[in-house]
């Protein structure tokens, strides 16, 4: 079901948490929404649930107004980061919970309530664990006992708040490709709602970055990295050094650090900073070099480099092959020559 929300205001007591947003879902589209805490994404999520009413705007479902439809009739299924599961309930009947308190007359028989319960639980994989109470279940069994309530009421869209936030991170990486999988298996159109940029880079069709109530960004995951529209996104979105730029003759430079490999187009020269990721600058030892490594750790295979730069306020961060460090002879206290062959103009 394709999902729009159509320029939605909201105000807690003062604070506007959404500044006239909308957003198009597509059918059969997972779709996320990536920012900081107050940025208005779970405050987006819940009123297209009918959890929360607007003070503008509209959300519609294939076309038609919801607005005045209450939550537990948009046909919406949603899952909650601590999972809300009953605790004297078993897996089974937190999993039957939505069908069994339907009207008599929409209430399936006990027989297609047991089948469409084991139907879940096999495709989430835990059916072993019917019989458990929530308390008997690990972290990550519990929330694929909460996406079973949540698909047991066939929803038309599926709607997930930070649903891997409090899970250990072996077992959030595991569930979000399972989300990933089961989105294209079901084919059903979900929005979840993420702080985690790669949790939204990894799974996601198209990324929607928001910050104080505003969408700064819609695209796919690739596109927004790339091409990030402003330096917010840049920096949200993976780690970003702000160098400052001077400019002669049409060329950016900085005192410190070679610019020369990257071009910027007519419209952008006078910008005040380039943002360059770490990955993006080149790292040598040089006795000539005017940056002085401070810190250095090896994560896996990645080597992260802190070089301090006279006249910036903050380190450049540089990551590097880890092999090729102690092959370059970098050391803390050595001297390094640093050279940018990417970045972000603005």
């Amino acid at each position: 079901m394709s999902i729009d929300a159509i320029d939605i205001t909201k105000d807690f007591d003062g604070f506007v948490a959404l500044k006239s947003v909308s957003l198009s879902v597509n059918r059969g589209e997972l779709l996320a929404l990536l920012g900081p805490s107050g940025s208005g994404k779970t405050t987006l999520l819940r009123i297209i649930a009918g959890l929360e009413w607007p003070d503008a705007g509209d959300v519609r479902i294939e076309g038609k107004s919801v607005l005045r439809v209450n939550a537990r009739e948009r046909g919406v299924g949603f899952v909650f980061q601590h999972y809300a599961l009953f605790r004297h309930m078993t897996v089974f009947d937190n999993v039957a919970f939505g069908l069994t308190v339907r009207t008599r007359h929409l209430r399936p028989s006990k027989a297609d309530i047991a089948k469409r319960v084991h139907e879940l639980l096999e495709l989430v994989q835990i059916e072993r664990l019917v019989k458990r109470y929530p308390s008997e279940l690990s972290g990550g069994q519990r929330q694929r006992v909460a996406l079973a309530r949540a698909l047991a009421i066939e929803p038309i869209v599926l709607l997930l708040d930070e649903p891997f936030g409090a899970l250990d991170a072996k077992v959030r990486k595991e569930l979000r490709r399972w989300l990933r999988r089961l989105n294209e298996e079901t084919g059903m159109t979900s929005i979840f709602v993420t702080h985690d940029q790669e949790e939204a880079m990894e799974i996601a069709d198209r990324v929607v970055v928001m910050s104080q109530g505003r969408i700064e960004q819609i695209g796919k995951p690739a596109e927004i990295y790339e091409n990030p529209a402003n330096p917010f996104v840049c920096e949200f979105l993976g780690s970003a050094n702000r160098i400052p730029l001077t400019w002669a003759d049409g060329k950016m430079a900085h005192p410190a650090i070679d610019l020369d490999a990257i071009t910027v187009r007519p419209a952008l020269v006078g910008a005040e900073n380039i943002y360059v990721r770490p990955h993006d600058i080149d790292m040598v030892k040089d006795a000539a070099g005017v940056g002085t490594v401070r810190f250095l750790s090896v994560v896996g295979p990645i080597a992260r480099v802190d070089v301090e730069v006279a006249g910036l306020e903050k380190p450049v961060e540089v990551d590097m092959p880890a092999h090729r460090l102690t092959r370059a002879g970098i050391e803390v206290g050595a001297p390094v020559r640093l050279t940018a062959v990417k970045g972000h103009v603005y």
